[in-house]
């Protein structure tokens, strides 16, 4: 059994642990604010990034005039908060990778919390159920995959925070059985599918969970209570999709979902031609293979809280929510036709979950051992007096102090060093990361120097956005272009010239728009190369050849 929380109320224990979440918040906050300032990253980078800003100051424009918005392809969750945080800072990439880095650093201090939550769910002692949330808040604090979520303006982190949000407000309504947390579990669920729509897979474990708790009687007036809150706070978007052409269901990823993916490692898709070196079921159990998501000195412990799961006291809503939260999230992973890294964040949590229990699991089991003695032993006194050593809580010898002292103190220094270990490797991941952004910049920066008219029109396909917010230059997203539409607009504007990845033309792109759009450019007015600079190279598009009418 669970020993008493504490001697204080219970409102006085809310405090307390409401006091330290809230100072692990600050402490992960502040280390991402740190790692984005050092680094000097200001949230941009690739090309959805920038979509996301944008889109988030289209709503800003709606909040504050009215100004109606334009077609996004992904759903509002994110660029809301985008929006809604340029209120307070005014437009700028400050606001939105404000809400990324406030994101992740909920993401650290709600696991622990939940950690808590199922550590007292498992019977484990208030003591080492608090380890327990105070070691998952660390692993995912220099956790390199979501330090890097937390400081680009991506919705990542965000929809992981309110997944994380949703699943500690189920636990706590597992052990109260008070209505408004089911309220709160569907308001953040709905948050989280509205920000990425891979997480309204969790509406089935979670309701799973549900029935797990209410056992043969079914709250209905509660699960009405869940759908309407989910329903009311997904009614945005919905409304929304209604008048979007781009349909819901109408994504890539999920139209090329399929089963047999999971053993495939080569796809033709709407973004080109992958070979990936893994296939993809085993590509998605990044967060057990990589250290960029957890040392692989903390794999044991996964193992250890598993199975902790299933020894008793068990708690069968706990083993629903974290299992089934695991298996549906990489069960969508390693049904489509594409691998990227931070994916698999959707899953990471529980993982984290099981490792820090497990941490603590191990702690108490080896520290139980009994060292140098067979019995425990009793004062002089009580024998003496006649006294029963029924319900006398006997004192450990010096061995057993010791070695419970040295068991403890080992196990720390190794977590301390898994935790050093992933912070180094955090910072190799951000480095590299960022520098692949520097490059992009540099390479705008270089092309821009190059071309001697500043409002030039320029066609490339990987860096339309970043040459849109970081220079004057007039760049074309090929990718929607036509090889028609370009012989239409080609007279028009002079002049013109074309930044192109080639590599990846010729081997991503076979068969598709770019690849199309690059030959027929090469073949028809004819490129000029000007020059290169890391992977792209620069072109200057020929004026057009106009044929002479026959006399």
């Amino acid at each position: 059994m669970s020993e008493p929380a504490s001697a204080a109320s219970p409102r006085s224990v809310r405090i307390r642990y409401g006091v330290a979440a809230l100072i692990g918040f600050v402490a992960s906050a502040g280390l991402f604010v740190w790692v984005a300032h050092v680094h000097n990253f200001d949230g941009l980078y690739g090309q959805d990034p920038y979509a996301y800003y944008d889109f988030g100051g289209q709503l800003n424009r709606l909040f504050t005039t009215g100004h109606g918005l334009g077609y996004f392809f992904w759903p509002l969750g994110y660029p809301t908060l985008i929006g809604l945080s340029f209120l307070v800072t005014g437009v700028g990439t400050v606001g939105a990778q404000a809400i990324s880095i406030g994101s992740g650093a909920l993401v650290c201090a709600l696991t622990g919390l939940l950690t808590l939550e199922i550590g007292r769910t498992l019977g484990l002692r208030e003591r080492a159920a608090i380890g327990a949330a105070v070691i998952a808040w660390a692993m995912l604090t220099v956790c390199g995959q979501l330090m890097q979520s937390s400081i680009v303006i991506m919705s990542d982190a965000p929809a992981l925070m309110w997944a994380v949000l949703s699943a500690w407000a189920l636990t706590i309504y597992a052990r109260t059985r008070y209505t408004p947390w089911i309220a709160l579990t569907a308001f953040a669920l709905g948050g989280a599918a509205m920000t990425r729509w891979q997480y309204a897979a969790l509406a089935v474990p979670w309701a799973l969970c549900c029935l797990t708790i209410w056992g043969r009687a079914p709250q209905w007036r509660v699960a009405l209570l869940g759908v309407g809150v989910g329903v009311i706070t997904l009614a945005p978007q919905i409304a929304y999709s209604a008048h979007n052409p781009d349909p819901v269901l109408h994504h890539m990823y999920l139209e090329g979902w399929s089963p047999a993916n999971a053993f495939a490692r080569d796809f033709v898709t709407a973004e080109g031609t992958f070979h990936y070196d893994q296939v993809i079921a085993a590509y998605y159990l990044l967060p057990i293979t990589s250290p960029y998501y957890l040392n692989l000195l903390f794999l044991p412990l996964i193992g250890i809280g598993f199975l902790r799961l299933f020894t008793p006291p068990r708690s069968v809503p706990a083993i629903v929510l974290l299992i089934g939260w695991m298996a549906v999230e990489y069960g969508f992973l390693a049904g489509i036709p594409y691998q990227n890294i931070r994916f698999a964040l959707s899953f990471l949590p529980p993982l984290i979950v099981l490792a820090a229990i497990g941490a603590v699991v191990l702690c108490e089991k080896l520290v139980a051992l009994q060292f140098g003695y067979t019995s425990p032993p009793v004062s002089l006194s009580v024998l003496t007096a006649g006294g029963s050593r029924t319900g006398m809580r006997a004192s450990p010898s010096r061995a057993a102090i010791g070695w419970r002292v040295l068991i403890t103190a080992t196990l720390a220094i190794i977590c301390a060093y898994g935790l050093i270990e992933s912070g180094k490797t955090a910072n190799g991941l951000i480095d590299g990361f960022v520098a692949n952004k520097d490059r992009d910049l540099a390479a705008v920066r270089w092309a821009e120097s190059l071309i001697p008219d500043a409002n030039a029109t320029v066609y490339n396909l990987d860096l339309v956005l970043t040459m849109g917010h970081y220079s004057t230059l007039k760049p074309v997203q090929i990718y929607y272009e036509t090889t028609d539409s370009l012989a239409a607009r080609l007279p028009n504007e002079r002049p013109a010239y074309a930044l192109f990845n080639v590599w990846t033309t010729e081997h991503q792109w076979v068969g598709k728009t770019p690849w199309l759009i690059y030959h027929w450019l090469l073949d028809h007015p004819g490129l000029t190369p000007i020059g290169s600079y890391s992977i792209y190279t620069l072109y200057r598009v020929e004026e057009p050849h106009v044929p002479t009418p026959s006399p």
